[in-house]
């Protein structure tokens, strides 16, 4: 009710205000006198009502959930974007086997823009080939694999810890694997995502992208086994700054699904 959305009003405000270092102490302390706000804070801080004491409990305060095709919730903090995590080349599963395997479709599409959907699954997609061979539909052998439901979610938690979802998006992955070409391999097409659902609160800006990179024989010379890095990132823009939550698995010909690392950002 009215609690709530005090709440979350509350939370954007300093969090995205602190993200981007631009905020109107004047306006902000004027915003908790009149949403009622000012004495819970003031309380859960001893007192310190300081720009940067307040700013400081938001982003301690903000979390990310993410649920695995699996079922497993892994849990993160926002760190700053210099933490970024960097992924080791080929994830160590497998080792480059070169000119063997190339990427067709798309490296970088845009699936949610502004809170909207935006792709067509059609057109937006990847796939680890053959090297030199540009439609997918030479090789055959195809199967269809579609994963269970992924959920990414940053939520902000007030000073009785009961958090909001701020910004969320659920999705799953499909792709056709197995693929072979003149008798031999594993290979993958058509990998993308497919959105469910997007949920964007009081203020936010949802934005949804896919990253398909990194093409790997993870078989051998005479059977490969194609493989792609696909990484889903969801970039929350409010009033006043940025926040990022990205994970990647590794797809493979052979249908293998690998979960590689999941981070979460805020921009300062």
């Amino acid at each position: 009710g009215q609690r709530n959305l005090g709440m979350a009003m509350l939370v954007l405000l300093f969090l995205f205000a602190s993200v981007a270092g631009a905020f109107d102490c004047n306006k902000a302390f004027d915003f908790l006198e009149k949403s009622g706000w000012k004495d819970k804070i003031s309380t859960q801080l001893a007192g310190n009502m300081s720009c940067d004491a307040v700013l400081q409990h938001y982003l301690d305060t903000a979390r990310v959930r993410i649920v695995h095709e699996d079922g497993e919730v892994e849990h993160l903090r926002l760190k700053p974007v210099s933490e970024r995590h960097h992924k080791e080349q080929h994830n160590g599963v497998g080792a480059p086997i070169p000119a063997s395997i190339w990427e067709i479709g798309k490296i970088i599409w845009e699936i949610i823009k502004d809170n909207r959907p935006s792709s067509n699954i059609s057109d937006d997609w990847a796939g680890a080939v053959p090297n030199g061979i540009k439609d997918w539909r030479k090789l055959y052998g195809w199967q269809n694999y579609r994963s269970r439901k992924f959920e990414l979610k940053l939520q902000y938690f007030g000073h009785d810890s009961e958090g909001y979802d701020a910004a969320a998006y659920d999705w799953i992955y499909q792709m056709k694997y197995a693929g072979k070409y003149k008798g031999a391999g594993a290979y993958i097409t058509e990998l993308t995502a497919v959105t469910e659902k997007v949920t964007a609160h009081l203020g936010e800006h949802v934005f949804v992208k896919a990253h398909a990179d990194n093409p790997v024989n993870y078989g051998t010379p005479t059977h490969p086994v194609g493989g792609l890095d696909m990484t889903v990132s969801l970039q929350a823009n409010g009033p006043f700054g940025s926040n990022q939550i990205a994970c990647t698995y590794t797809f493979m010909g052979n249908g293998t699904v690998q979960r590689d690392a999941c981070d979460a950002h805020y921009f300062l």
